[in-house]
């Protein structure tokens, strides 16, 4: 991200602009010193004579590393996982759910401007990070009494608001990875509502294991939002949906399983 964009000038172009912007730990000195280190191993082609196998998350993640140069049959898509959230759901349950950095690429701008319109919505914001006085500021001098703000929780707290919660809500305005947080709503029953970006798009199922929409877009968030949490058949459905997600796609058994496929292709190669 620079200037609230998201910014690929260095993806296919030289690496000139990022020293200009001082894109690495905001400084020039150090960008200087990263930018001079992939300039020279893109001469050499130190990533295409030399590196046996890369793992991407997702497909867009590998779409873009072949789009920087790095060759396409070296690169293998495997997804991240995490362990069963055991969680004890009474009831589709009580309110939207945002678990995150509390930073402008998260897109809390967006959320919070677009649940303004949503009074019928209760909307709980779990987290940390820059925004967070801003927002509490907000909240306050506007009265916005629907949406809660509750800081940093712990690992307990945070199963116990997904326990609880109708769906997640992931209004990121850049790519993302691959975060915990989605899959843990997989495993416990819960849909998304995330933005229709990066590899979110392909993370979410629109209409199966939750809803996409327009990224920044702040009408088209609540129409979302409000399919979702007022469709409890539709929100029914999506909850089986999610978990066979998971299983399929998600637990440690299946990772570990695409992991070892992959050592196992590339040592044939390598041989």
């Amino acid at each position: 991200m620079k200037d609230g964009k998201i910014c690929e000038k260095c993806h296919k172009r030289s690496l000139v602009d990022s020293v200009f912007y001082g894109c690495y730990r905001d400084s020039y000195l150090q960008t200087t010193v990263v930018a001079n280190m992939l300039h020279q191993h893109r001469k050499r082609q130190t990533f295409k004579r030399l590196i046996s196998g890369f793992i991407a998350l997702t497909d867009f993640h590998k779409s873009k590393f072949i789009e920087g140069g790095l060759p396409g049959d070296k690169i293998f898509t495997r997804a991240n996982f995490t362990h069963p959230v055991q969680v004890k759901r009474n009831g589709p349950g009580k309110f939207a759910l945002f678990i995150g950095r509390l930073s402008p690429e998260k897109g809390l701008g967006t959320l919070v401007n677009a649940w303004e319109n949503l009074p019928d919505i209760p909307l709980k914001i779990a987290g940390s990070g820059p925004l967070i006085e801003a927002m509490a500021t907000k909240l306050i001098t506007e009265d916005i009494t629907h949406v809660e703000l509750l800081g940093f929780v712990n690992s307990r707290k945070r199963t116990e608001l997904l326990a609880e919660a109708r769906f997640l809500v992931v209004p990121s305005n850049w790519y993302e990875g691959m975060p915990t947080v989605v899959l843990e709503a997989f495993a416990a029953g819960i849909p998304v509502l995330a933005s229709r970006i990066g590899s979110l798009a392909e993370l979410i199922e629109d209409g199966k294991t939750g809803r996409l929409f327009e990224p920044m877009h702040e009408l088209d968030l609540c129409e979302k939002a409000r399919s979702i949490f007022h469709d409890k058949p539709t929100l029914q459905q999506m909850s089986r949906a999610v978990k066979v997600e998971f299983e399929r796609l998600y637990t440690p058994q299946v990772g570990y399983k695409s992991l070892m496929a992959i050592y196992e292709k590339v040592l044939q190669n390598r041989a």
